[in-house]
């Protein structure tokens, strides 16, 4: 079995539930401090060993040089998630809010879909919010 296709721990999915709920509310990812008050974790250090074995399980990717660079990968969300499953879960949220006239609050995640590499649905969604 390859690393990238070991499900993450409990602890580890708690966290990385937080950081796929914090990006889709803001549009961005969460700091370490954040992740640590969500979960209730004890330490930052904590919270980074838990990213690290997110990113080398495959889960998570971190662009180098960039702060809030956490990326959830095509599988990593919800263990053998499919690419396409948090871009159209994001997507019937987006139109729920649209429909509810609150266009405001899609713009945060319409932000999400491009910080998750959901182009071709981002793109949509901008023109909709023209």
């Amino acid at each position: 079995m390859s690393s990238k296709s070991i499900r993450p721990t409990k602890k580890q999915q708690a966290v990385l539930d937080f950081i796929v709920d914090f990006i889709a509310k803001h549009g961005y990812s969460p700091s370490y401090r954040e992740i640590s008050a969500g979960c209730s974790l004890n330490s930052v250090a904590t919270t980074a060993k838990h990213v690290n074995n997110l990113i080398a399980r495959g889960h998570l990717q971190k662009r180098p040089g960039s702060a809030r660079s956490l990326e959830i990968t095509a599988g990593g969300g919800v263990g053998a998630v499919s690419q396409d499953q948090p871009c159209k879960w994001l997507c019937s949220k987006l139109d729920a809010l649209l429909e509810s006239g609150k266009n405001d609050d899609a713009y945060v995640l319409v932000g999400a879909l491009k910080v998750m590499r959901c182009h071709s649905e981002f793109k949509e969604y901008v023109q909709k919010l023209k």
